[in-house]
């Protein structure tokens, strides 16, 4: 069946929207521009020369790099918080942005992916966009490769940004993006992305740590540089 589908989700009366074909992902090439003050809002004015992928309808990606970071965007019309899978090498890592910041990291083990963390270890809750708040992410940032808003920096709670140190996170990369949303269900990105993927888990976007999963990483997004 094509276009999208629902199926049922892991609790009463949760739904999941899914892409049905299984598709090659795309290439991106990232062009270079200023570095990103991550503030929660995302505009014309500050990612005007970023890449642009939109999926599904009303759910913008943005991407753009500098130097030494990759920055995400992420605007949509559902309110809701973002989990970023980034996959290199024989690892998975899954960079969980909600009410807090938390990383948990998968391995291959033979057909099958695992994980030793049993829980997401959160930090970063401030809010506030003061000095001493960016200190925090800025110290976040050099310990863990990596920093975002958190859903409530956003006013209206459908806007988040990400910043990934290249010297962690080195170019190509694949990417692929799960949000969970307040109306009780996901949404994934990009469109290539099946119904059956490790990265949009529900328990996982909700903030738990399934074991083992199963990542299809050849249908997530490439990027590269230009």
């Amino acid at each position: 069946m094509k276009g999208m589908a629902w199926r049922a989700g892991w609790a009463i009366g949760l739904a999941w929207t899914v892409s049905a074909e299984a598709q090659a992902g795309p290439v991106l090439s990232v062009p270079s521009g200023s570095g990103i003050a991550l503030d929660g809002r995302v505009d014309d004015a500050e990612w005007g020369s970023a890449i642009r992928v939109e999926h599904p309808a009303g759910t913008v990606v943005r991407m753009l790099r500098d130097a030494s970071h990759l920055y995400l965007g992420i605007t949509s019309s559902r309110a809701g918080f973002a989990s970023l899978c980034v996959a290199q090498g024989g690892a998975v890592h899954v960079l969980h942005a909600s009410a807090a910041l938390g990383a948990v990291t998968y391995r291959s083990v033979g057909q099958t992916w695992r994980s030793a963390d049993t829980a997401f270890t959160y930090a970063m809750r401030n809010t506030a966009l003061d000095e001493a708040a960016r200190d925090q992410r800025a110290a976040y940032l050099a310990t863990h490769g990596w920093v975002a808003t958190t859903v409530r920096m956003s006013g209206d709670q459908r806007s988040q940004e990400f910043q990934l140190a290249l010297s962690r996170f080195p170019m190509p990369m694949s990417l692929a993006m799960g949000r969970w949303l307040f109306s009780n269900e996901g949404e994934l990105w990009p469109g290539t992305i099946s119904d059956h993927e490790g990265c949009v888990s529900q328990q996982l976007l909700r903030g738990y740590v399934p074991q083992d999963l199963a990542f299809k990483i050849p249908q997530w997004a490439t990027i590269e540089p230009p």
